[in-house]
C-alpha cells in the first residue's frame, strides 16, 4: 500500500489535495472566527447608553443614517401645547396602546444657536415660527380615551411659547432626553372614522398637523425616556412613561456561521477520503492483476510436469495428455 502511495502521479495528486485543503481550512476558520466576532457586542456599544447632543447625529432637513438610530440624544427646547396628538398602534409590555406625541420646538441641539429667519415683522408669530421641530412621543396610555384625557391634562400644564422674537432666549425651555428614532411611513387607514387619526410616528404627516409652520424639522422623532420634566407636575393619570427598548448586547452566537465551518472541515476529510480511495483502487488493482500472473504461471507449470511425466511414458500416453491439456 505505501508503495503505491509513493507513485508519482498519487504524490502530486496529494500535492493538490493539500492546497485545496488549505483553502478550505482556511474557509474554515474565517467562517468559525466571524461565528464568535459577531457575537461579541460592537465597538460602539457605549454610544447606545451615552446621551449626546443631538445636533451631533442630525441636523433639520436631513436624514438620519442607521448608525445614529436608537442612540440617547439631548436637546433643550420648548413643547408645544397646541400640536398634542395620539398615535395608535404603540406596543408596550405586550399591550397595544396609545403614544401622547407632541412638538418639541429645539432651541439647542448641542451645536450652537440654530439658524432662524428674520421674525421681527411676524405679527403674534412664536417659537415655533422661527425654530425647527422634531416630534417627541410623551407617554403611552392603554385606551385612546385616557390618552386624550392625558392631553387635556397636559395642555393646561404646558406654557404657552415665547414669541418669535425671543426666539434665543432659552428660559424656561425644557432640557429633555430621549432615543432617537427614524421616522416611519404614512399609515393610510380607510376603516377609521376619524380622518385625521394617526397611525404611524410619520414626520411628514405630523408636521401638516402642526398650529405654526416649522421653517424646517427633523426627519426623525424622539422617544422621552422619562417623560416631560416634573415642573409640568408629572405625568398625567393614565399616562405611562414609555418603555424605551434597549439595543440588544448580549453575547448571541452566529450558529450559521458554525454550520459553514462544519461543513468545510466535512469537505476536507473528504477530499483526502477520495485520495485515499483512488490510491487503494489502484492498490487493489495491482494486487488483482499480480494474483492472476502468479495463477497463470502455476498453471503453466504443472502443464510442463505433465508434458515431462506423459513424454517418459509413452508416444500414445504424452498425446492423450496433450490432448487433455487442449482440453482444460
Amino acid at each position: 500500500m505505501f508503495a503505491t502511495m509513493r507513485k508519482p502521479k498519487w504524490l502530486a495528486l496529494l500535492a493538490g489535495v493539500l492546497l485545496v485543503v488549505i483553502g478550505f481550512g482556511w474557509l474554515g476558520w474565517w467562517q468559525l472566527t466571524s461565528a464568535f466576532t459577531s457575537a461579541l457586542p460592537p465597538e460602539d456599544a457605549e454610544a447606545y447608553v451615552t446621551a449626546v447632543p443631538m445636533g451631533e447625529l442630525i441636523h433639520p432637513g436631513e436624514g438620519l443614517i442607521e448608525s445614529s438610530a436608537g442612540r440617547p440624544v439631548e436637546a433643550t427646547g420648548w413643547v408645544d401645547a397646541r400640536d398634542l396628538v395620539t398615535v395608535s398602534g404603540r406596543l408596550q409590555d405586550g399591550e397595544t396602546g396609545w403614544w401622547v406625541v407632541g412638538r418639541l420646538v429645539v432651541a439647542e441641539a448641542g451645536t450652537g444657536d440654530l439658524a432662524a429667519p428674520n421674525t421681527e415683522d411676524a405679527q403674534g408669530a412664536t417659537v415655533a415660527a422661527a425654530l425647527p421641530s422634531i416630534p417627541v412621543a410623551i407617554g403611552w396610555a392603554a385606551s385612546e380615551e385616557a390618552a386624550a384625557a392625558a392631553i387635556a391634562d397636559l395642555s393646561d400644564r404646558i406654557p404657552d411659547l415665547p414669541a418669535a422674537a425671543e426666539h434665543r432666549d432659552t428660559t424656561g425651555a425644557h432640557e429633555l432626553r430621549g432615543q432617537l428614532q427614524p421616522g416611519q411611513d404614512p399609515v393610510v387607514s380607510r376603516d377609521r372614522v376619524d380622518p385625521q387619526a394617526i397611525d404611524s410616528m410619520a414626520p411628514g404627516q405630523l408636521i401638516n398637523m402642526w398650529q405654526e409652520p416649522s421653517p424646517s424639522y427633523y426627519s426623525a422623532y424622539l422617544v422621552l425616556d422619562g417623560g416631560l420634566p416634573s415642573s409640568e407636575g408629572g405625568m398625567p393619570e393614565g399616562l405611562e412613561i414609555i418603555n424605551i427598548v434597549p439595543v440588544d448586547q448580549s453575547f448571541q452566537l452566529n450558529l450559521l456561521n458554525i454550520f459553514y465551518a462544519i461543513e468545510w472541515a466535512i469537505f476536507i476529510v473528504m477530499a483526502f477520503y477520495i485520495w485515499w480511495r483512488l490510491v487503494r483502487d489502484d492498490y487493489l488493482a495491482t494486487q488483482a492483476a499480480d494474483a492472476g500472473a502468479s495463477e497463470r504461471l502455476a498453471a503453466e507449470i504443472r502443464r510442463e510436469k505433465l508434458r515431462e511425466i506423459a513424454a517418459r511414458r509413452g508416444p500414445n500416453v504424452a498425446a492423450e495428455t496433450s490432448a487433455s491439456e487442449e482440453k482444460k
